[in-house]
């Protein structure tokens, strides 16, 4: 069954911030970014189960980028909040 994925304002403003980067280094970079975003939201549409981090914090890699989504899941309402899109070279202290 399908989650609802919703993104948080933290959240939007981390892909702000990261697309803002990465089209400064390269446009072509800044779509890749856009698109492992995307293919990462869609898993968690499908399969939002991944490691508890943090009590109810899960855990989701980007794949080829220094990034972690970071979410929760409310199975009764079969929605997935992404709380933050974490740069991994950030210091863990400014986890959400």
């Amino acid at each position: 069954m399908a989650y609802n994925v919703k993104m948080s304002s933290l959240a939007e403003q981390n892909v702000d911030n990261a697309l803002a980067y990465y089209s400064d280094v390269s446009l072509s970079v800044a779509e890749s970014f856009f698109t492992s975003l995307n293919e990462s939201l869609l898993i968690l549409k499908t399969n939002p189960f991944f490691e508890v981090r943090y009590q109810k914090v899960r855990v989701l890699p980007l794949k080829k980028f220094p990034f972690l989504l970071l979410f929760e899941v409310d199975e009764a309402d079969k929605t997935v909040l992404v709380l933050s899109v974490f740069n991994t070279y950030q210091s863990t202290d400014k986890y959400p």
